[in-house]
């Protein structure tokens, strides 16, 4: 396998991102209208092996302050389709949720509130598609379509509410291997997720080819108050109300 991370030969492929990712952002009205949304790509790695892997670092930068930082990795038939690839992942997958949880007024983004200890944490959650990719794709898709792998998610367990972050951004990926091995990566913002990982020990890929499953969860925290009574209340993803309207939303230009 040949790889290179240099900057110097993935350039090209940088501003072919960036180019890209620039081409879709500059239609999406927050972008056009506001210096505080901005959004860049950066190519850090690209592997040749059957095929052409890009791993492609993201930046989103909202009013909230604190950046969203993600690296997506796909593959093509070339290092540009690769890059491509990765920029419409990012776009389709992760972008639109991230954008719902800043709105007061965005119908797609669920409001709920998790007791810990004597205090009570007002949220604003977006979930964003799900994606499967291989020769069970279809089958995937059919299970785990309408709910996601946060289904059994437990916020109160899973996320530490406590601190003073902007947002949350989970990360849930497996997959199976051309060589049958089976991986899994949960992620929270920028740092590896026990509780995430966990929740994705739940899942069994069908099949026995190539494999991959995908999906982004967003959290605001709103505020905080005195809770009314002690004793801890956890609420799980699962008992809120679905989000509203269908897949096709999140293409929203």
């Amino acid at each position: 396998m040949q790889s290179t991370s240099d900057p110097n030969e993935l350039s090209s492929l940088t501003e072919l991102g960036n180019k890209t990712l620039q081409e879709r952002v500059r239609k999406v009205p927050e972008f056009a209208t506001s210096a505080r949304w901005a959004a860049s790509a950066i190519v850090v790695q690209l592997s040749e092996s059957m095929g052409f892997e890009a791993r492609v670092g993201f930046e989103l930068r909202t009013p909230l302050g604190d950046p969203f930082q993600d690296v997506i990795a796909a593959w093509g038939a070339n290092g540009e389709d690769a890059v491509r690839s990765a920029v419409q992942e990012w776009l389709d997958l992760a972008l639109p949720a991230a954008m719902a949880i800043h709105s007061d007024h965005d119908a797609h983004a669920r409001l709920g509130e998790t007791q810990l200890g004597d205090r009570v944490y007002t949220w604003r959650l977006a979930q964003g598609a799900l994606r499967a990719v291989g020769a069970d794709a279809d089958t995937v898709m059919a299970e785990l379509g309408k709910r996601g792998l946060f289904e059994r998610l437990n916020l109160a367990a899973a996320l530490p509410l406590q601190r003073e972050w902007p947002w949350f951004c989970m990360k849930l990926r497996l997959g199976r291997a051309a060589d049958g091995t089976l991986w899994r990566e949960g992620r929270l913002n920028d740092g590896d997720w026990p509780a995430g990982s966990a929740l994705l020990q739940r899942f069994v890929l069908p099949g026995i080819k190539p494999l991959e499953i995908g999906q982004y969860l967003f959290l605001r925290r709103t505020g905080k108050r005195a809770a009314a009574h002690s004793g801890a209340v956890s609420p799980a993803v699962a008992e809120s109300k679905p989000l509203a309207g269908k897949k096709s939303w999140w293409k929203v230009w």
